[in-house]
């Protein structure tokens, strides 16, 4: 028996631009549909403007309820460093980070994980801004790539 498995992963970019808000916002367009017991890794790739530099932003992600969920969120602060989130549950860390964005424009954050949904749904990257209305995702910049890792037991 072979362990070699064939994966496919499957790509989509924002539809349009997302204002995010000071409580979670989905991104539009950076989402799937998951199947219960199913095992999925992701890759979000999020280039979002904040008003001024000093604007903290965080991102997340959402869905169905998961028998596993498991994922880390890095981007560039103002003083030029790199800040990480990590999450095992939808929606962490509760409120953004507080260190400010690296630039006004053309901002990046990555979110990547693991997870397995205890029931069908869409799971969706999302965002919250330290400020109301200062952070907007850039939807045609953006992107998420995702595939299934589990595979089922050969006959």
């Amino acid at each position: 028996m072979s362990t070699n498995k064939f994966i496919v992963e499957r790509t989509v970019v924002g539809d349009s631009n997302t204002v995010v808000g000071t409580a979670y916002t989905d991104v539009t367009g950076l989402s799937w549909y998951g199947k219960a017991s199913e095992v999925y890794k992701f890759k979000a790739i999020v280039v979002y403007d904040a008003v001024a530099a000093g604007d903290g932003a965080n991102f997340s992600v959402n869905g169905p309820a998961a028998t596993v969920i498991s994922y880390k969120a890095t981007f560039a602060t103002a003083a030029g460093t790199e800040a990480a989130s990590f999450g095992n549950a939808y929606n962490l860390p509760a409120t953004a980070q507080t260190t400010g964005s690296a630039f006004t424009t053309d901002n990046i954050a990555i979110v990547e994980g693991v997870l397995s949904p205890s029931a069908d749904g869409t799971i969706i990257i999302r965002g919250i801004a330290e400020n109301a209305s200062t952070i907007t995702v850039q939807g045609a910049s953006s992107v998420l790539t995702w595939s299934r890792i589990d595979w089922p037991t050969e006959a």
